[in-house]
This record gives structure tokens, C-alpha cells and sequence, in this order.
């Protein structure tokens, strides 16, 4: 029986052309395409292809493993056909390998799924071919790491992704379309065709997006291969300038912070800081509480997450520092107790039994988004470091800061939609360090909320002897200002009268 490749696929005129790119000798590809133009159905059988044409592991990366799954090894095309289908089972040796998503062929090759949250799964192999599908999303890292390997044995490398903002995507894009060794390639919805010539995409299909809600920066960029928006990109973080080798040693008497964001159904964010001599702040560690996919929690409950945070701390070597905690508002919430009705204990309440003492961040939207902009802000002189520096393992801050986009109704705002849970547990930092204000006043804020947390611990009848010990003090200050007044006027009143 005669079996041809690519199987169950015809490649239309713009999808041939990276076929014969490869073919030509080209090693290196970028495809920068617009949405559902068929990007991973073209260069999945490309791969198989190669996987006969010399035997050796070829690695599919994606952002994560489990988006791996969900799109190429458990997903389906228009016409309801698996992608893994498209591998002849007469040329598959033995069972596929469904937990690891690898799929050995009877030549002796070898295709495997992974996700660049987790690429040192396959650090020590040699492939000879990889695919970053949705590059713009994933560690760049891991190109860093593969690409010596590839250039030492021949290997070839493709990158398809859709725009994700002006970051290490556009980057890529921008060198390899100056590269005669590369083939890049930029398609929007007027470059794709059917071979009978219909578009792939209408613009009445567009214009139908439009009118259900989706919004003007998010067509330029899926539809018509913008890098100028993320959806309106909220903040300028560039990986060159903000983020820093994690081998940085932490200042010994530098203060140090927690900030935490609580999630459950989505993540929640655990970061630790330091501030050094200038006032910069560097994110030196994160604990991000996600599952893989992009905004889906770990579903984590307070207590699990004190045990972790104090593990953590204890890892880092902190445990007996002296660490000010910062926290939204949603911590100090007493939650329902569901077994025995009425209302449960808080975050705060639950941190503060393992010792875990959180004192309420700053919620101010307006502020917290324009001190983090002034955080971010790139000096002239590029031999400044910006005020916000990031310890290179803090890999979700480096991932979702640049993602968010800005409120389509306000652009001053950022939409509150977006995996923006790193952003709201720095922020909590940015509002009790802010740019310009002296350590005389943030000492202030601090005891102030300090003072505020204490407060929301107490019973009533002891809340409202509290408030009245603080008028009495007030009204015993304001009398002192008053008779201070009252001595200056008459001693001011006798050396006019002389």
C-alpha cells in the first residue's frame, strides 16, 4: 500500500510556500499569521514529512504543555479531523505515548509535545527539528537553549505565532525578514486565499466580529498582524531592560516585601522584593498560582498556600527576616463559613495563624497604574537601570506584564479581564513605595495601615473606645495648634506695639 505525505492534508499556495523554503535548504522560519489561517495544520505535517526524511526527535513547543494538549494533540480541525491524524498509523511504531504526547514512527524518529514553562523536561536531547507554535507567548528562553544544539546538527527551526505586542515575537520577526538565511513570512486575512480564490476570512466576517463586540486593537492584531497592539498594550516592559540574571545575591540589610494577590478559580500571585540603596525595587522571587493554562487557578486554599509560602521562605534562606506583607482588600474579607454558617475567618486571619502577618495594600487604581508606568519607564541614558528590575526566574511577572492590554473604554485603565494578577500584587509595593516620596512618608503609610489592621482585628465595644482614644488625641492636637497660634499672635502683637 502506497502512502503519501502530507497525509489527509493539501497545503493551499501560501501554506506551500514554507514547504518549499525548507526544501531549498532554508533552516530557520518565521510565519507570522493571521488567526485560523491554518498555521499549526501546515507546519504539523511539515514535520512529519521531515520525521521521514531523517530520522531523529522533533519537538512541537508551545507555551505550556497542557496548551500543547488542548490545541494540537487533543484538537481538531474544522472538518472535525484529529491534528495527530495526520500521522499514517501504518507508519507509527507501537502505542502512542498519550501521557508524555509522543508519537514514535517505524523509522525510528520521534515527535513530542512540550511546553516552554517547562522545557528543561528535554534538556540533554538532540533534535533536529522544532516548531515554537504561538511563539509571541512563550519563554524565549527556550530558543536560547535549543538553538546551539540545532546549529551544531543541521536541525531547522519554525516559529508560527500571531502578534502579541512589540515584544521578542516582533523582534524575531524583524531580524529574520532582513536574514536571506531565513524565511519570514507575514500574512493577514488579505494575503489568504482558498485555491478557488475565496478568502479565508471575509471582511464581513470581520466587520460581524466587530459589531458582537470584539474590539478595533484586537482585529488589527488577530486578524491583520499588528504588533503595535496587545489588545491596546497597557505597559512598556522590555525583557533587555527590566529583567535581570537570578544569581543577583539579595543585599544583606536591603528591606524586604510580600505582595499577594489571592486567586482560587484564577491564580493568585506571591511575589518577594527587595530595595536597594536607590530606591529600585527588585522582584527577586514569585509563586504564581496557576495550572498551566492562562488564567486558571491552582484552586489552592489559604491554609495550603501558608505552608507554602513559609516552605518557600525557608528555601530562600528569609525565614527569620523581617519582611513587611502587602495585600489586597479581598483578604481582609470575612468569608462564609460554609459547614457552620455565619462568616468564616479572612486570608489575613488564616495567613496570620501560621504567623503570616498581611497588612492592606493601596487598591487606588489611577495611582497603582501610573506608578507602575513610572516604575517601567526607560531612562535616556540606557546605562540607567529603570526603578523595577526582575530576577529572570520570575517567569509569569515576565510573561503576563507585557500581555495586558489597556480598558478599550478607557485607555488610562487596564482591562480588568486580562491575566493581570502579577501586576495587581506588585502594584501593592508600587502604592507603599512610590516614586518621589521620602522614606519619612512611607513610613507613615506603612504605620498607618499597620495601625488600620490592628483595628480591623478588634470586637466592636474595642473599636469604639479605639475611635474615641484617636478624637481625644485629634481634638488635644488641634487645641495645641490652636494655643500655639494664640502665643504667636500676642508675642507678635507686643513686638509691633515696641
Amino acid at each position: 500500500m502506497e502512502i503519501t505525505l502530507p497525509h489527509l492534508f493539501k497545503p493551499r499556495s501560501y501554506q506551500r510556500e514554507v514547504f518549499n523554503a525548507l526544501e531549498s535548504g532554508i533552516k530557520r522560519a518565521v510565519l507570522v499569521w493571521h488567526r485560523r489561517a491554518g498555521k499549526d495544520s501546515t507546519v504539523m505535517n511539515l514535520t512529519i514529512s521531515k520525521m521521514f526524511q531523517r530520522v531523529g526527535s522533533y519537538y512541537y513547543f508551545f507555551p505550556t504543555f497542557a496548551q500543547g494538549r488542548k490545541i494540537l494533540w487533543d484538537g481538531t480541525n474544522k472538518e472535525g479531523m484529529r491534528f495527530i491524524d495526520h500521522f499514517p498509523k501504518e507508519l507509527i511504531a507501537g502505542e502512542i505515548n498519550n501521557t508524555e504526547m509522543k508519537i514514535r514512527t517505524i523509522n525510528g524518529s520521534l515527535f513530542q509535545i512540550v511546553g516552554t514553562d517547562n522545557y528543561n523536561s528535554v534538556v540533554g536531547t538532540n533534535p533536529i527539528g522544532c516548531v515554537f507554535s504561538e511563539y509571541a507567548l512563550q519563554d524565549p528562553d527556550a530558543w536560547d537553549l535549543f538553538r546551539p544544539i540545532l546549529m551544531e546538527n543541521g536541525g531547522w527551526a519554525i516559529f508560527i505565532y500571531t502578534p502579541r505586542g512589540q515584544n521578542h515575537g516582533k523582534r524575531l520577526y524583524e531580524m529574520a525578514k532582513d536574514d536571506p538565511n531565513w524565511f519570514a513570512q507575514l500574512l493577514t486575512i488579505d494575503d489568504t486565499v482558498r485555491d478557488d480564490g475565496s478568502p479565508i476570512i471575509t471582511r464581513a466576517a470581520i466587520e460581524d466580529e466587530r459589531k458582537q463586540g470584539m474590539s478595533d486593537d484586537l482585529i488589527e492584531q488577530e486578524f491583520f498582524c499588528s504588533f503595535d497592539v496587545v489588545g491596546g498594550q497597557a505597559f512598556d516592559f522590555q525583557k533587555k531592560y527590566h529583567v535581570v540574571p537570578s544569581d543577583i545575591p539579595i543585599p544583606e540589610f536591603a528591606p524586604l516585601f510580600f505582595c499577594f494577590d489571592w486567586g482560587y478559580g484564577h491564580p493568585f500571585s506571591a511575589q518577594w522584593w527587595y530595595v536597594d540603596h536607590e530606591d529600585r525595587l527588585f522582584h527577586f522571587h514569585e509563586w504564581y498560582g496557576w495550572n498551566g493554562e492562562p488564567n486558571v487557578g491552582l484552586r489552592l486554599t489559604d491554609e495550603e498556600i501558608a505552608r507554602g509560602i513559609i516552605e518557600i521562605e525557608k528555601t530562600l534562606g528569609i525565614t527569620n527576616k523581617d519582611i513587611t506583607r502587602l495585600a489586597g482588600p479581598d483578604c481582609f474579607n470575612k468569608k462564609p463559613d460554609y459547614k457552620g454558617g455565619g462568616q468564616g475567618p479572612s486570608t489575613a486571619d488564616i495567613f496570620d495563624t501560621y504567623n503570616i502577618k498581611l497588612l492592606p495594600g493601596d487598591p487606588s487604581r489611577d495611582l497603582k497604574i501610573r506608578q507602575f508606568r513610572s516604575r517601567l519607564f526607560i531612562p535616556e541614558n540606557k546605562e540607567t537601570k529603570p526603578m523595577l528590575q526582575v530576577y529572570e526566574n520570575c517567569k509569569n511577572f515576565i510573561r503576563t506584564i507585557p500581555l495586558i492590554p489597556v480598558d478599550k473604554n478607557k485607555i488610562e485603565y487596564i482591562d480588568v479581564t486580562s491575566e493581570n494578577h502579577c501586576f495587581d500584587s506588585a502594584c501593592h509595593l508600587m502604592m507603599a513605595r512610590p516614586v518621589g516620596i521620602s522614606q519619612t512618608d512611607v513610613d507613615k503609610v506603612i504605620k498607618e495601615r499597620e495601625r488600620q489592621a490592628t483595628y480591623e482585628k478588634l470586637p466592636t465595644l474595642a473599636r469604639i473606645a479605639w475611635e474615641e482614644e484617636r478624637a481625644q488625641n485629634e481634638q488635644i492636637e488641634e487645641d495645641r495648634k490652636l494655643e500655639l497660634e494664640a502665643v504667636e499672635e500676642y508675642f507678635t502683637e507686643i513686638l509691633e506695639g515696641d
